[in-house]
């Protein structure tokens, strides 16, 4: 949970002290699935992000988001593999050694743009790491990134214009628009349990027969051996 004024500034976040006024818990300091503007990853502390098992069931479901010693990775976990399996990771165009923290950030750009990045506070470097998500023609501060329940990354960020005013989705990290190969192919479970996928479209079942039409129905994965 986090305060903020009426302008969009932020007061503070939801706090426990104990009698001589020590930090016993803080509300940033326990992500679950969302990241608020400001809110961190840290390797000393909490360090990934995991999904609801659906929209309407809160408890923990098979994706993650987990910073890493030098990366941010998307994670799969099932049942069906020793071992999650990584989906996607966000690149950054510089060296990392040690990565400490990686914090959601809003950063005005000018007048009327705002940029939404992830910030990366690397051990081995004077200067901090950053992925850039996009750039909202609004105030973007009162934004949060969250990993949804399908495995998807999406940033909605709440617009107070005088045209709208509603949340508004202002990043997602694998759209059918993509041209680069980041559709919704790549979210494991798009067609299902492992059903096969081609720009964004479901078209194929594995079964111990070959490839059969695509169901939702009556698609299910055979075992699979990592």
């Amino acid at each position: 949970m986090v305060i903020y004024d009426s302008n969009g500034n932020w007061i503070g976040a939801l706090g426990l002290n104990d009698s001589n006024g020590k930090f016993l818990w803080q509300s940033f300091d326990s992500p679950t699935d969302t990241l608020l503007v400001g809110e961190s990853l840290k390797a000393n502390g909490q360090n990934k992000l995991v999904s609801r098992r659906s929209p309407s069931v809160n408890t923990n479901g098979p994706y993650s988001l987990v910073m890493e010693a030098k990366k941010l990775v998307l994670y799969y976990t099932t049942n069906k593999t020793p071992k999650p399996l990584a989906y996607y990771e966000y690149e950054f165009f510089t060296k990392i050694t040690q990565l400490q923290s990686m914090t959601f950030q809003a950063v005005e750009d000018s007048d009327t743009t705002w940029g939404l990045h992830m910030e990366g506070v690397d051990s081995g470097s004077q200067f901090n790491v950053s992925t850039f998500l996009s750039q909202p023609k609004h105030n973007a501060t009162l934004s949060f990134l969250r990993l949804e329940s399908d495995g998807n990354v999406r940033v909605w960020s709440y617009s107070t214009s005088a045209s709208s005013t509603a949340w508004d989705v202002t990043y997602t990290a694998f759209t059918n628009a993509d041209t680069d190969g980041n559709d919704e192919c790549r979210l494991a479970e798009h067609c299902g349990e492992f059903g096969l996928c081609k720009k964004g479209q479901c078209n194929a079942c594995p079964s111990d027969k070959g490839l059969l039409g695509w169901d939702e129905a009556t698609c299910k994965t055979p075992s699979l051996r990592v």
